[in-house]
């Protein structure tokens, strides 16, 4: 009997770590983005250009994009 309630708290205690893990990292806001980056080819200086990107929140509250930075 003592070895069932050993082994009952031995995977209680490896268990809970792992499903609480799990929990946190599906709460809030996720982002998810195809392709974070794209490069344009050779393009004639004064020529407007424009890529989009597709931005999807995989998370369960509200996304909200502050600052956006291009390099």
């Amino acid at each position: 009997m003592r070895y069932l309630f050993f082994y009952f708290m031995l995977l209680t205690c490896l268990v809970i770590p792992f499903r609480a893990g799990a929990a946190s990292q599906k709460a809030g806001p996720r982002i998810a983005i195809d392709a974070p980056s794209f490069e344009f080819d050779d393009v004639k200086e004064g020529t407007a250009v424009e890529h989009v990107f597709r931005v999807v929140n995989t998370g369960d509250e509200v996304l909200r994009i502050k600052q956006i930075k291009t390099s």
